[in-house]
């Protein structure tokens, strides 16, 4: 063994690997991902070590969210988002992952649901992530016909599909380019994340249902095992009017797989929405004009209103 990757050295490995991330740089760890075996335990055992970090009790104390994040440990997020429609789809702002990490929304959104690693397999080097609490869940809304409780067939009554998202693919974009919410992708910041929601479960059609969904394929290649489950009455029948029931359901996401590189970078970027937003394949200019749709023609004050919004994370301390 070359005296560089003596283990003794690892002291020293380990500041080279703070240099190197300093400044919310940890796409860096890419680089040193793909060196000496040495170099490549240090890294993953550093990617390991940030999301392994227990959440903290919020404070002031809150009962809807008693855990947060600790700042500087990593993270997955998940929230309801748009369902991609031809005429809107993943190119709505809103369904951008980097929306699920603005520090003031812009507007009301749903309730989102913060995942932590409590396992890593060396052999696979798959994550295995789970909420901070076994009741951790999603609440969300279902659209079905009052007198079956079965969910509508008609283009009205789309499913309900969630984002989910790795707080470690961005960081504070201090240049105000290819920024959103103030964050940028950290491997490359002149990437765009993909829009197109991750987790498209499927609901129980009877009232009262439960429907286990082990071995779910997300659409971004993530597994994850989960549950829905309604929480209507079952047998009883809603009225019989214009308008359909909402019945709520809850998401259970017992536990999400997520491959350890995944962590550090989206697994998918804009170029792959446009199959799933416009059935076809777009040129250069056509996917530039799909990104730019979030500038709202107001381009000469956006990049100075990103700056602020990437100061915001930089005096927090991290993305929480």
């Amino acid at each position: 063994m070359h005296r560089l990757f003596d283990p003794a050295l690892a002291p020293r490995h380990e500041r080279v690997l703070d240099f190197l991330t300093a400044n919310f740089n940890h796409a860096s760890l890419l680089v040193t991902l793909q060196l000496s075996g040495h170099f490549r335990r240090l890294s993953v055992d550093r990617i390991v070590r940030i999301f392994s970090q227990k959440p903290v009790e919020s404070f002031p104390p809150s009962v809807s969210k008693p855990y947060t994040p600790a700042v500087g440990g990593g993270f997955i997020r998940i929230r309801q988002c748009d369902y991609p429609e031809p005429d809107f789809g993943p190119s709505l702002p809103i369904n951008d992952p980097r929306e699920l990490f603005r520090i003031k929304p812009r507007t009301e959104v749903s309730a989102s649901l913060n995942l932590f690693m409590t396992s890593f397999d060396p052999d696979t080097h798959i994550c295995t992530f789970e909420g901070a609490l076994d009741y951790d869940c999603l609440e969300y809304e279902l659209f079905v016909e009052p007198s079956t409780g079965r969910e509508w067939g008609c283009p009205d009554g789309v499913p309900c599909v969630f984002q989910a998202a790795s707080n470690y693919w961005f960081r504070p974009a201090l240049d105000g380019k290819h920024s959103q919410a103030g964050l940028q992708v950290a491997a490359s910041t002149d990437l765009y994340p993909a829009r197109t929601p991750a987790i498209w479960p499927k609901a129980p059609q009877e009232r009262g249902g439960k429907l286990e969904q082990p071995g779910f394929r997300c659409w971004n290649g993530w597994t994850a095992d989960i549950i829905a489950h309604r929480l209507d009455e079952p047998g009883k029948v809603g009225p019989i009017e214009r308008y359909s029931d909402w019945p709520k359901c809850l998401l259970v996401i017992d536990k999400l797989y997520v491959p350890l590189i995944d962590l550090l970078v989206p697994p998918r970027t804009a170029a792959d929405d446009l199959p799933v937003d416009f059935g076809e394949e777009l040129d250069q200019d056509e996917l530039d004009a799909y990104i730019d749709e979030d500038y709202d023609n107001l381009s000469w004050i956006r990049p100075a209103e990103e700056r602020r919004l990437a100061r915001e994370f930089v005096a927090v301390g991290g993305i929480v």
